[in-house]
């Protein structure tokens, strides 16, 4: 039918259906008219239909109120989000590299999103975001051309089951809708209108009541920093006129259908379930066997499913699968590094929840399990944590029946600002903790969040198990991030020493990050990065990708930075 209301801006005609059945005997035959009666849903419809709802969570402590189980949470790594926005926790954010992919949803569900809320971040730390604009290119997936638009109403019949938008960028982001604008019916409103939150509503008004899809708020309405500084331009996701548009096709994009068939030069293997997957490590053996690891909120060995699971899978050099491992877990536990000797594959990621015969100290803990090459059969597993938040990001073998990890690592007692990282030995055998080092980044502006997560190198000596081992991260500042990096010897000790520790850190307001580290023949280290500032000259971009080379003794450095006018990593 034509629109007779499509030239007054912010109002639309919407035909409800109400189906009603009569039946009319006659003979065998039963005859059902479906009557379809028209109704006009404008923004002042729109409007008392959102001041129904409740105020809007607006941190991870409001979520509370709006599950019945404890709150599930993620919080991603500069360029490396997937595992965190991809996978369905109740809150979940982006991180300060941008363009993050946000599917907020179990899409091996009935009606995708149904009976849930959940808090999408789309830039965590606006002390940065403020400054140089990366929460850029975020793309939040609110539907599918395949089934069609998420937290729709669920069995129970009520408008309980909507997304929950922070920090969008109103000039680069964009949310993805199945069907067509004509679909939605999007309002501003607030207190005026009797709102309990000021922001924008996304219902969807196709042949239904208009039901809730999304609240987004507005672009100038940002959480308190991390710093506790005010952001230094809150008007940084915000375009000319403050507003969304449904046919802004940069802010609204429509699904199309995907190819199930893509030409994948190079493939050799798919590993997939009625749910999505994410691989976020990936080791080789002798043979050529590959072994990838992640999570899953389907089901890949056809065993028990469960909302998130963690996985393992062989891959044989002829693209064949050779096992699939899951265990189930709590929403928000990952995998990210493996590593494989003549035998076993040692796993490490982290969880909220907990593995089989442990407890979780309280938030994140480091998780290790250790399984056989041929079987996949788990021998080992251990779990660590304090109170804090803590987890296992990188792994290596030293050769002489150690591991050791690095990632982040809280010290005991109340959660603090997280000022430390760990670095952790453990025995291949059982996976056994021999030492466990929480050292502090110190650094007189740091401002929360030391993360070892920009990789692990055992350095190997004459000496079996007795070499050097280089961990490197990154943390938050005051007016930024900066980066270190850190060389440990001694490790046959039960206390190892710190002898070299170097922080990366560009001139005035900006962001470092180590991403990965190496150690050449000559004892040359390596670190690759990412920075918004200035090592050997200006970003030309959003941001430059960096490689610096230091001497055995972290000294002598050699800096390439390079990139576009884009964000390079």
């Amino acid at each position: 039918m034509n629109d007779p209301m499509n030239s007054v801006p912010g109002t639309r005609a919407v035909c409800y259906s109400l189906n009603s059945c009569a039946s009319i005997a006659c003979g065998l035959m039963i005859t059902c008219f479906a009557f379809v009666e028209s109704v006009i849903a404008d923004d002042s419809d729109l409007k008392a239909r959102a001041a129904t709802f409740p105020a809007m969570p607006r941190d991870t402590a409001d979520m509370s109120a709006f599950t019945t189980n404890a709150v599930t949470f993620a919080s991603g790594a500069p360029f490396n989000d997937l595992e965190f926005t991809i996978l369905d926790t109740d809150y979940m954010d982006g991180e300060n590299g941008g363009f993050d992919v946000f599917l907020p949803v179990d899409t091996s569900d009935p009606v995708p999103g149904s009976d849930h809320v959940k808090l999408l971040r789309c830039a965590l730390n606006t002390d940065l975001d403020g400054l140089y604009g990366s929460a850029r290119g975020d793309r939040i997936i609110l539907g599918t051309a395949e089934q069609g638009p998420f937290f729709l109403r669920g069995s129970d019949g009520m408008d309980n089951d909507y997304a929950v938008i922070q920090h969008m960028d109103y000039n680069y982001g964009h949310i993805q809708l199945a069907g067509h604008a004509t679909d939605y019916g999007l309002v501003y409103a607030d207190a005026n209108d009797g709102c309990a939150t000021d922001g924008w509503y996304l219902f969807y008004t196709n042949g239904i009541s208009p039901d809730l899809v999304a609240f987004i708020y507005p672009c100038h309405d940002l959480e308190p920093p991390v710093s506790g500084n005010p952001p230094a331009n809150t008007n940084i996701y915000c375009n000319s006129s403050h507003a969304l548009s449904l046919t802004n096709s940069t802010q609204f994009r429509f699904a199309k259908p995907i190819n199930a068939q893509p030409s994948i030069p190079g493939g050799v293997a798919q590993i997939h379930s009625n749910g999505k997957e994410i691989v976020d490590g990936l080791a080789s053996d002798s043979d050529g066997n590959m072994y990838l690891v992640g999570c899953t909120d389907g089901n890949m060995d056809n065993g028990t499913d469960a909302a998130n699971e963690i996985f393992v899978t062989k891959i044989l050099p002829s693209g064949q699968v050779g096992w699939v491992v899951e265990l189930p877990m709590s929403e928000g536990s990952i995998l990210k590094d493996a590593v494989a000797d003549a035998t076993h594959l040692y796993v490490c990621g982290r969880t909220l929840g907990h593995l089989p015969g442990f407890v979780n100290a309280g938030r994140w803990d480091g998780i290790l399990l250790k399984l056989r090459l041929d079987t996949g059969q788990i021998e080992a597993m251990d779990q660590w944590g304090n109170r804090g938040i803590d987890g296992y990001g990188n792994i290596a073998l030293d050769g002489a029946g150690n591991l050791f990890v690095s990632g982040q690592g809280s010290p005991p007692g109340p959660p603090t600002n997280d000022d430390s990282y760990l670095v952790a030995k453990h025995r291949t055998i059982d996976l056994a903790n021999v030492w466990r080092m929480i050292d502090p980044v110190n650094d007189p502006v740091f401002a929360a969040s030391a993360e070892a997560w920009g990789g692990l190198t055992y350095q190997p000596t004459s000496v079996a198990g007795d070499g050097r081992l280089i961990a490197a991260g990154w943390y938050f500042t005051d007016g930024g991030a900066d980066a270190f990096i850190s060389i440990y010897e001694d490790l046959t000790n039960t206390t190892p020493a710190r002898v070299n520790h170097r922080l990366i850190k560009s001139p005035g307001v900006s962001a470092d990050w180590i991403l990965d580290n190496a150690v050449d023949t000559n004892g040359n280290i390596y670190v690759v990065g990412y920075t918004t500032g200035v090592l050997q000259r200006p970003a030309i971009g959003q941001g430059d990708a960096f490689i610096i080379r230091f001497d055995g003794n972290l000294s002598n450095a050699v800096v390439r930075q390079f990139g576009t006018a884009r964000s390079d990593v």
